[in-house]
């Protein structure tokens, strides 16, 4: 397997919180629950970067409670979307969303 460098597992974690955070916004704005939904495009981009480095051999789908490293994309997944939900509740999701944006500025160049 593959290694990832800490400057991209950051990005990927930045941008995966940020699709995720957005997700979470519009559940909130459509039916005023706070909660992910499969169907929604932000959550769907989330969850491909994940299984994209998957594919690209940098880790393998695992189940997401063991083992607990960022070489198993499900529990990474499911650790990155844990994270991103207690941040909304804690700072609300659109100082998420417009926090990871302008971490994610660079990543649109």
């Amino acid at each position: 397997m593959k290694k990832l460098t800490d400057k991209i597992i950051n990005d990927v974690e930045n941008r995966v919180i940020l699709m995720l955070a957005q997700s979470l916004k519009q559940s909130v704005e459509k039916d005023g629950v706070m909660r992910y939904g499969v169907n929604n495009a932000d959550y769907a981009e989330a969850f491909g970067i994940i299984m994209g480095l998957c594919l690209l051999e940098y880790c393998r789908q695992g189940a997401c409670n063991y083992p607990a490293s960022k070489d198993n994309a499900g529990w990474w997944f499911s650790e990155l979307k844990q994270r991103t939900f207690d941040l909304c509740q804690k700072e609300g999701y659109d100082y998420v969303v417009d926090t990871y944006a302008k971490k994610c500025k660079d990543l649109w160049k």
